[in-house]
């Protein structure tokens, strides 16, 4: 048989205070620095894990990838890491930035773009399947293009930084990429 517990009576305190937090809204250019950021620093990710998919490829079923190419992996993996590390400097305290939903929205919209091509585990894809790719490769070239386009929406912002020729050396690179990607596999009708 259960025994019943005894009740707890409920004390009210009167006139107690509780501190409320104020999250204020940031400017819109932080906003769109954070996101700038976020963008690049999922670059970073999604080439350093097409890299991987690529060394995995030439260490363990004998692949080539002509030296020019895999540089520009490289390029371009260097390029947004040092972007993310310059807008970081200038624009992140972190304090602001943890608790804060507004920062944390802007995250989200940014890794919602990329989340194949960031994750650490490597997917298999049904256009990997098709196309006999070695999984991954499919989901952070996707990826990758995706992030490379939404850096158009912050053209302002990248003009206010002066950081047009840093961007552009990454975009460019990114293109030489694709363009090889492009003509090596016939990849149109899945993207």
């Amino acid at each position: 048989m259960i025994k019943a517990k005894p009740r707890k009576k409920n004390i009210v305190k009167v006139n107690e205070t509780k501190e409320i937090k104020i999250i204020k809204k940031p400017s819109q250019e932080k906003l769109e620095a954070t996101e700038l950021a976020v963008a690049l620093i999922n670059i970073y990710l999604t080439t350093d894990n097409h890299k991987k998919v690529w060394d995995i490829e030439l260490k363990e079923y004998d692949g080539i990838i002509p030296f020019k190419s895999y540089m520009e992996i490289c390029k371009v993996r260097s390029q947004a890491n040092k972007l993310f590390h310059i807008l970081e400097s200038d624009y992140f305290d972190n304090n602001d930035i943890e608790d804060n939903f507004y920062y944390r929205q802007a995250f989200v919209n940014q890794v919602e773009k990329s989340i194949t091509g960031v994750s650490k585990e490597l997917y298999l894809t049904v256009a990997d399947v098709n196309e006999s790719l070695p999984a991954g490769f499919m989901g952070t070239i996707i990826s990758w293009k995706n992030m490379i386009k939404s850096l158009s929406k912050f053209k302002k912002l990248i003009k206010t930084l002066e950081l047009e020729k840093e961007i552009k050396k990454l975009v460019d690179a990114s293109k030489r990429f694709f363009s090889f990607i492009d003509g090596e596999i016939k990849i149109d009708n899945i993207l």
